[in-house]
């Protein structure tokens, strides 16, 4: 019994080898370092007192309050065999889905965020440089400010009251993405429910290849591996324990995972280059018609008073 908890104790310090490297880790709970590190370290305490006590480790795992149970499937899954591929890949492969996730989202504010900043130096240098001389020009000429001029002037006038808000703004909501972007659900984007579905159909396949080809029969394979048949889809559900005319099972659930990988690559692309493109373009769009609007409707009243 002392040998399974050595082999839990092991694991864990592999697992906290990776998360302090800066590998993605989901053990079901916050994935930033100091969680996984304060999880796991409680998760060891209560192992090491449940057997102090005298107490059965299988019953301890699922008997401790502080064991996720993402977490609790993984080291069942160790306990069953001499190897952690299935219990490595079941803590981390939905943790690097999740940070790409994270990165291509990020990307999109990134490049809102340049195009908002070359809107504001162009505002900037509009109302500090060229409003002034248009607004001379009106006085000269005894012509009233129309509402874009005002608009105009009252911005300059108190640019160092809503400047510091902008940016302060800015940098909260800064703060606040890094601190809770991990736990953007998969649903907010265009295709998300659909990747998701390709990306955990891809992992069991995975999970599953990997233990069939390592001499594990398809049923015990799907008890480690806590796969339910009948939740399967129909690709993969052929490819476990269908009739494959004498082809290899784990040929036939490696090639179903590189379908539904490339399926959820497919769907991705909608949100790391259809999206950022459109809205990339739409906000320029908005930008660049605000601009041209400030900058010709004075015009367009003057030519009005003229006459």
């Amino acid at each position: 019994m002392n040998t399974e908890l050595d082999r839990i104790l092991a694991f864990n310090e592999q697992l906290l080898s990776l998360s302090r490297a800066g590998l993605p880790v989901d053990i079901g709970g916050a994935t930033d370092t100091e969680s996984i590190e304060a999880s796991i370290t409680k998760i060891n305490a209560s192992l090491a007192l449940a057997i102090a006590r005298g107490q059965m480790l299988q019953q301890a795992i699922g008997d401790t309050d502080a064991m996720p149970s993402r977490y609790r499937l993984a080291i069942l899954s160790l306990l069953h065999r001499d190897h952690s591929t299935v219990a490595f890949d079941y803590l981390t492969t939905q943790a690097r889905a999740q940070r790409e996730l994270v990165f291509d989202v990020s990307r999109w504010f990134y490049q809102l965020g340049v195009l908002c900043l070359i809107a504001l130096l162009g505002f900037t240098y509009l109302i500090f440089r060229v409003i002034p001389k248009i607004a001379m020009v009106f006085d000269d000429l005894g012509l009233g400010f129309d509402s874009s001029i005002r608009f105009s002037i009252f911005a300059r006038e108190t640019y160092w009251t809503w400047l510091p808000l902008l940016l302060g703004f800015v940098l909260v909501g800064t703060w606040v993405w890094r601190r809770y972007s991990a736990r953007l659900p998969w649903s907010s984007l265009p295709g998300g429910k659909r990747y998701q579905t390709a990306q955990s159909n891809a992992e069991v396949a995975d999970r599953l290849a990997t233990l069939v080809e390592q001499g594990v029969s398809v049923d015990e394979a799907m008890t480690l591996s806590h796969t339910n048949l009948a939740a399967l889809s129909p690709l993969l559900k052929w490819a476990a324990v269908g009739d494959l005319e004498g082809e290899s099972r784990g040929d036939a659930l490696q090639m179903v995972a590189e379908s539904y990988r490339a399926k959820a690559t497919s769907l991705a692309r909608i949100w790391r280059v259809i999206v950022p493109t459109v809205m990339t373009a739409l906000v320029g769009g908005v930008i660049v018609f605000a601009y041209a609007l400030t900058v010709f409707l004075p015009w367009l009243s003057f030519l009005a008073g003229l006459s």
